[in-house]
């Protein structure tokens, strides 16, 4: 039995579930005794191409960083196919699904260019086939229930005295209200690159001049295409939409994760957090040891924080915000 043929076999019945590569590497090891560094998902999926492969057997969707889906065979699949070249740094779009139908590009297309951002943006409108999610032992789950994950906000009441008492507070205020309205004159609503430089300022501090080299890569075009395709983006759930938009957002120079998540924020502070390391000491009771977050880390961090917010009827970002300033006043302590 080839290792595709195992995958399919652990897999047979869990079709929509969400799965890591190392719990396949344990099942396959478990069930077959294979050789986990002989285990790639990622040559089995419809949005990835990798080198040296005939692209010819395609079971999962790739999401982040060792997280894939499991849809099987022969699925109505729509979405642009990616690969990045071995020692390349440019991620190319190799080619396009369109509900079960592949097509390969005679020419692949730079991700981050225009003509790639074109390109993502259209399929971005695109419906795209649902499925229903099935429980899996493989699935690592997300708790649902946080109501004691943060022991630290008590009530509204102090979420909110929290706030007032953030030395940005103003700052924040101000940015949220302007983007607001930029929201109601701008359709597509998008960011031009003046709007991007305030949210750098915002979100680096005193950082800003250590980035400022890479910032300044951006272009007002980049800027504008890049947001609107991203702010255009809407998944099957609240966590597609968030794996999606962080995708988007982070073709733009300067911006990782925690960057990424401050633009979505300031405009959308009714949906989203800021992850940075001071909520993370606070969500988790530790440093984060390497400073970098992947999608994933961001999506349970979020869940997290919405969960809070739906408990005392505030936003996410007014959550985020209290815990920052919370995690500033007990480290005086």
């Amino acid at each position: 039995m080839t290792i595709y043929e195992q995958i399919k076999n652990i897999l047979n019945d869990q079709i929509g579930s969400t799965v890591t590569a190392s719990e396949i590497k344990h099942a396959l090891k478990a069930k077959f005794g294979t050789n986990a560094s002989s285990i790639i998902p990622s040559d089995y999926c419809y949005n990835r191409i990798n080198d040296g492969i005939k692209f010819d057997k395609h079971i999962f969707e790739y999401i982040d960083h060792n997280i894939y889906k499991y849809l099987g065979e022969r699925y109505p699949f729509t979405g642009l196919i990616f690969h990045k070249p071995t020692g390349q740094t440019n991620e190319l779009i190799y080619g396009e699904w369109n509900n079960g139908r592949k097509i390969i590009y005679k020419t692949p297309v730079v991700q981050d260019s225009i003509e790639g951002i074109r390109i993502m943006g259209s399929f971005a409108k695109m419906d795209v086939p649902k499925i229903i999610k099935k429980n899996t032992e493989l699935k690592e789950s997300i708790t649902q229930d946080n109501s004691n994950i943060l022991p630290q906000l008590l009530s509204r009441h102090q979420i909110f005295a929290l706030i007032n008492r953030a030395d940005d507070y103003e700052e924040t205020k101000r940015l949220i209200t302007k983007l607001d309205g930029l929201k109601r004159t701008r359709t597509p609503f998008f960011l031009n690159l003046d709007d991007l430089d305030e949210i750098f300022h915002w979100k680096l501090r005193r950082q800003y001049s250590r980035q400022e080299r890479n910032i300044q890569l951006n272009t007002d075009e980049l800027v504008r295409k890049v947001t609107t395709y991203g702010f255009s983006m809407s998944g099957v759930d609240d966590r597609d939409t968030i794996r999606f938009m962080l995708k988007a957002l982070i073709i733009l120079h300067g911006v990782q994760i925690p960057v990424a998540s401050a633009i979505m924020t300031l405009c959308f502070p009714e949906k989203f957090c800021v992850i940075d390391r001071r909520g993370w000491r606070q969500v988790h009771g530790k440093e984060k040891e390497d400073g970098n977050y992947s999608i994933r880390e961001y999506i349970e961090y979020w869940s997290i924080i919405q969960s809070t917010a739906i408990k005392f009827d505030v936003t996410p970002q007014e959550v985020d915000m209290a815990l920052w300033q919370f995690d500033i006043e007990s480290r005086k302590q």
